[in-house]
């Protein structure tokens, strides 16, 4: 870690005297969380504040009910060098916290990558100092070709709240910050056509550890064609992803005025020990409209997902290992079969947005409901509030799961409520 903030520092002492296009820019947050367990405890959905990653909020390894607050800061320094058809992007991340309670310092940063480019400068219980390279690629953009080398950020996937198209480092549904994914190792290649379609592959290295034991460790790599026949779009995807051989299918059709979206996904998975193959399936369908409401525009959509690596259990003692390293990476953060979503977005004021999003479990009623707030404070800040309420009955999703078959425990979250302040200069 010490070699490469010598390297970020050379670079940006030499960007200011060089006369190649050089873009800096800098990002601050500051965000106050409230978490109330009496509230009911909830399982853990990927609740993080998400503001850069090994600053987790998540409390699945704290058994406690206690309330407890979080005060977390955040600098993000980023750096895009272009020299013709060369680009160099690089982001360096320093981040603190402090809290109340050790629930709140977990550590969340995605699928582990192939370079271990994080560090802590302090830790304790309820502290913690760290940073860490988040971005760090060269990129050669031709006529034809475009070919990405390094830590970067893939989104694949049409889906709002749920993706299964999106392999790496997916947002979980009730992400509080999605301003930046945390970026994987990995080589990208995107051929352009005349027609507007394009070919997408990459190779993403994996080490091997404990934890890909039940689901296996081969690198990842996955091809995707996006084309177009007439007003539809349609996205066809092959991949091995770990131990998974994977088929994907989307489509995004325009009916009427709204737009309907379709992902697909097949998983063929080689089950320990007898090495015996198992298909499971897939899906999210999503249809989205625009309107005005009292001359403002409004979004809205209603999304259905189906889970074809549901588990159905009420406690954690009983999760399928496969599913357990799923969920540990991030590529899994339901265990249930069926949900729905249903959202808006509304403009209330060129300044003032509001977005209501409701998350509903079909198979056991639990549900979780998040409302996002957002100012626009200035040219270069914003104020966000942002509240999460968990619902359920005892085991269920939202409800929380229990940590035995005993059934004397819960994985405790309760109703969570942040405000975050953003500056960006």
């Amino acid at each position: 870690m010490a070699l490469w903030l010598k390297i970020i520092s050379l670079i940006a002492l030499l960007a200011h005297g060089s006369a190649v296009a050089v873009d800096l820019a800098h990002e601050a947050k500051l965000q106050y969380l409230y978490v109330d367990s009496s509230a009911g405890p909830s399982m853990n959905t990927g609740m993080s504040t998400d503001m850069g990653p090994g600053m987790s909020t998540d409390t699945s390894t704290d058994m406690g009910a206690e309330d407890y607050s979080l005060l977390q800061g955040n600098y993000r320094f980023k750096l895009t060098q272009d020299v013709g058809a060369w680009s160099l992007d690089l982001h360096y991340v320093l981040g603190a916290a402090a809290s109340d309670a050790s629930a709140g310092l977990e550590q969340d940063a995605g699928a582990p990558s192939w370079f271990d480019w994080r560090a802590d400068i302090r830790r304790s219980d309820t502290q913690v100092v760290t940073h860490f390279i988040d971005r760090a690629s060269l990129k050669y953009s031709g006529a034809r070709w475009v070919a990405k080398l390094g830590r970067q950020a893939i989104t694949w996937g049409n889906g709002n709240v749920f993706q299964v198209l999106d392999l790496f480092n997916p947002f979980a549904p009730a992400a509080m910050d999605t301003s930046y994914k945390p970026g994987v190792d990995l080589l990208y290649l995107q051929r352009l056509f005349d027609s507007g379609a394009e070919l997408q592959g990459l190779w993403v290295p994996h080490k091997c550890g404990a934890e890909t034991e039940a689901t296996g460790c081969r690198d990842s790599l996955a091809l995707k064609y996006l084309g177009y026949w007439q007003s539809l779009q349609f996205e066809l995807m092959l991949a091995q992803n770990y131990g998974d051989k994977q088929l994907g299918l989307g489509l995004v059709l325009p009916l009427g005025t709204a737009l309907a979206k379709l992902d697909l996904l097949a998983s063929e998975l080689v089950l320990p020990p007898a090495a015996a193959r198992q298909t499971l399936y897939s899906a999210v369908l999503n249809l989205q409209h625009s309107w005005q409401w009292r001359e403002r525009p409004l979004n809205g959509f209603i999304e259905y997902y189906l889970n074809g690596f549901a588990d159905d259990v009420r406690s954690l003692d009983e999760l399928a290992p496969g599913v357990r390293a799923r969920l540990q990476r991030g590529q899994l953060f339901s265990l249930g079969r069926d949900q729905f979503a249903i959202g808006l977005q509304l403009q209330y004021s060129p300044l003032l947005t509001l977005a209501p999003t409701w998350i509903y479990q079909a198979n056991d009623g639990s549900s979780l409901s998040l409302l996002t707030v957002n100012y626009n404070s200035s040219q270069s800040s914003n104020l966000v509030f942002g509240a999460q309420f968990a619902r359920g009955e005892p085991g269920s999703q939202y409800g929380g799961l229990f940590v035995d078959a005993s059934r004397r425990q819960r994985l405790p979250s309760g109703d969570r409520f942040f405000l975050r302040y953003e500056y960006y200069f």
